[in-house]
């Protein structure tokens, strides 16, 4: 039991290190840079702590620290999940960056410095077997994360683990101090965790009903209710909206009438309620891919008896998986359309999707005449060279892998790629559409010829061909700029210049700064 205090301060402090990291990436919408940011506060702050801890000089310091991280736990993921609504900043709006780093320092810093603490605390508590405080903390810290990553992850619900995180410092906070008033402390978290579940409930966004909220091992899934309609966000990130018949409806009807006669279609991604458009058609299978099985089930809870009825057709498939690991074990020419319902490349993760190398990965799951149907984010009037330069690197990262790449006007962003010509008449797309006598709602012909037009595809393969960068696995040209996108609309075009250096210029700069630390040591 001598090992015990240390072992659980490595596994608590990884463990709230994930749940800090998971609530913040969600808070701010976050990409990678988010994560630099708050590793980064996180290790300044631990080291901050680690310096006042070897200060520390009073009896039992090593047990009251378990307790002081025990208390601000809590509060501190309760803290990041009210930075928003505390703020004033609605779901999907931009937290500048400046004000991102700030609110991250102010909600990480207390609980921070609490847990660097503890190692130097730890080592005075071993005293004579102090050397052994490493590995037992490392050991700690492995098990906490492997117990979360295999089993608790999308199976616990995170206020529920951060509760019974402080429940266990508490514990090992009285094994340390024995101390019988220690003790009643011990319903100190589920009261707080009560009271937190009552006030996120109580305080929502404005016009915002807060319908169901569910863990994943992926992010926290929320449905929100605004008048009719149910938006589905996971991380507080927007993913789609039931009903919502238009978008179903564009998203369907557009990649169909591209293809002269598309049988098996895979789709990536988006509303589940897209299949009810596509078995309008003669189909002989669709396929859908997304990766988290829980939004599936909060979508088949959502979607209507009539919707729910599409999903269980005997054409329908439903693969839980990572698409570009679907795709590439794919064996051969399985479809006429896959259509990518997924975001823009603005994360790592994210731009794996829009690679020359996941391109080639498409081509071969496509059959001869098969299409690939994407969109990308568009700008209605000016459009900036970094905006130009990410679409451009993926229009030509596809022209390096099939023969024929089309492109629809701006407004609808619009790529399609194909072994064969694709017809992209606006007057054949509309012929070949009123003759499948489709029922539509929204989808109407005109929008055909709006969103083919010569002219306006002329513009944008002239304004997207400029590019010669292609985006790749090794080189992610296109997350790149679409990094500095983030980065100037959050009000850090500071950096800019740093993500724009090269590798010459990166390694001179390290070599500066090594030669001005070797200086400064002499």
């Amino acid at each position: 039991m001598l090992y015990f205090p240390v072992i659980i301060m490595g596994a608590s402090s990884i463990i709230l290190q994930i749940l800090c990291l998971r609530q913040l990436l969600a808070t701010f919408s976050g990409n990678e840079l988010i994560i630099g940011i708050t590793l980064a506060v996180w290790l300044v702050f631990v080291a901050v702590g680690s310096w006042s801890g070897s200060k520390l000089r009073f009896k039992n310091a090593f047990g009251w620290s378990f307790l002081l991280v025990s208390l601000l736990s809590q509060a501190t993921i309760l803290f990041i999940k009210v930075i928003r609504p505390m703020t004033g900043f609605g779901l999907g709006e931009v937290i500048p960056l400046p004000m991102t780093i700030l609110w991250t320092v102010f909600a990480m810093s207390a609980l921070c410095i609490s847990i660097g603490t503890q190692f130097p605390l730890a080592v005075s508590y071993l005293r004579e077997k102090a050397a052994d405080v490493y590995s037992l903390e490392a050991a700690g810290a492995f098990a906490g994360g492997a117990c979360f990553t295999f089993f608790l992850a999308g199976n616990i619900d995170i206020y529920k683990l951060v509760m019974l995180t402080a429940i266990i410092n508490i514990f090992v906070s009285f094994y340390l101090l024995r101390k019988k008033a220690v003790l009643l402390l011990f319903t100190l978290p589920v009261v707080f965790y009560y009271g937190s579940m009552n006030f996120l409930h109580s305080h929502q966004h404005k016009g915002i009903e807060l319908i169901k909220r569910s863990e994943s091992r992926y992010g926290e899934i929320m449905v929100l209710k605004t008048n009719d309609q149910l938006n589905i966000y996971s991380s507080e990130k927007f993913q789609f909206s039931y009903p919502d018949p238009q978008a179903e409806e564009m998203k369907t009807h557009l990649p169909m009438s591209l293809h002269p006669d598309a049988g098996k279609i895979l789709v990536v991604g988006g509303s589940p309620a897209v299949i009810r458009e596509f078995l309008k058609y003669p189909v002989s299978g669709i396929d859908f891919v997304e990766i988290d099985p829980a939004v599936i089930e909060i979508s088949r809870e959502l979607l209507s008896r009539e919707d729910r009825e599409y999903l269980n057709d005997p054409r329908v498939k439903i693969f839980h998986i990572d698409a570009r690991r679907y795709i590439k074990s794919l064996r051969a020419d399985n479809y006429d359309l896959i259509v990518l319902n997924i975001p823009e490349p603005s994360t790592a993760n994210v731009n794996r999707y829009y690679t020359r190398e996941f391109f080639s990965e498409t081509k071969s799951a496509l059959k001869g005449h098969g299409l690939l149907f994407m969109s990308l984010p568009v700008s209605y009037g000016y459009i900036s060279r970094r905006m130009q330069t990410a679409n451009g690197s993926v229009y030509a990262s596809l022209k390096e892998v099939f023969p024929y790449v089309g492109v629809s006007s701006e407004e609808y962003g619009i790529i399609l790629a194909s072994d064969a010509p694709v017809e992209t008449d606006p007057d054949a797309l509309t012929g070949r559409f009123l003759k499948r006598g489709i029922d539509t709602k929204y989808f109407r012909p005109y929008i055909l010829k709006d969103a083919f037009s010569p002219l306006q595809v002329s513009m944008v393969k002239g304004r997207l061909g400029r590019i010669k960068e292609l985006n790749t696995d090794r080189r992610p040209v296109s997350y790149l700029y679409n990094l500095m996108l983030w980065s100037e609309i959050h009000g850090g075009k500071w950096l800019n210049p740093a993500l724009g250096l090269g590798e010459y210029e990166i390694m001179i700069a390290i070599g500066i700064v090594l030669m001005s630390m070797k200086q400064s040591a002499c």
